[in-house]
């Protein structure tokens, strides 16, 4: 909407400026060059800005978010670093995902409670990224997200233990078993 109206002023603008009857024919060219400049630039921003603030409402899955990611980090900003990193982050997890569906569909509900945790902290980053302002210091804008990648970071190791948990239960003897066995042994033996 704010489009359209920014098209239509600059419109109306032009027109009666290279309508007025008191400007000479290289004025008229100056001031129709002029208009076009502030048309192109003024479309150029609003499409710059569109896809960007658009993104809460279709951000679903991690392929979402990661396309988002993907977006700002062609953008000029100084959380270039942050934005590799948290798609680094999503990388790693849709792997480590991927290799427990392979090896068994049981902990589905886990894998998606954990893709949900990440990815709210990766929106959090993105809304934050969408509210800055130039005046605001990006240190403290850096501390946050980082913030959010250091917490996104813990929750992928917990996924790492999680998953060296389930690829021991698998072997033969997991080395966890052993220790309990004797424990309940001692247990057993103390009782009786």
């Amino acid at each position: 909407m704010k489009q359209i109206l920014f098209n239509l002023i600059v419109f109306v603008l032009e027109l009666v400026t290279l309508t007025n009857l008191f400007l000479t024919p290289k004025e008229k060219l100056f001031a129709g060059l002029c208009f076009v400049l502030i048309f192109w630039l003024g479309n150029l921003y609003f499409l710059h800005h569109a896809d960007l603030q658009q993104f809460p409402e279709h951000l679903h899955s991690l392929q979402d978010y990661l396309d988002a990611l993907k977006r700002w980090r062609r953008k000029s900003t100084p959380f270039r670093q942050e934005i590799r990193t948290a798609m680094h982050q999503l990388e790693l997890f849709r792997q480590k995902q991927r290799t427990l569906t392979a090896f068994s569909n049981q902990f589905q509900e886990i894998s998606e409670q954990t893709e949900a945790c990440l990815l709210t902290n990766i929106n959090k980053m993105l809304r934050r990224l969408l509210t800055l302002d130039s005046h605001d210091s990006a240190q403290t804008h850096k501390t946050y997200l980082n913030l959010l990648l250091h917490q996104n970071q813990n929750i992928l190791n917990q996924y790492d233990s999680f998953l060296n948990e389930v690829f021991q239960l698998d072997s033969a003897e997991p080395p966890c078993l052993e220790v309990l066995t004797a424990a309940l042994r001692d247990v057993r033996k103390q009782s009786f």
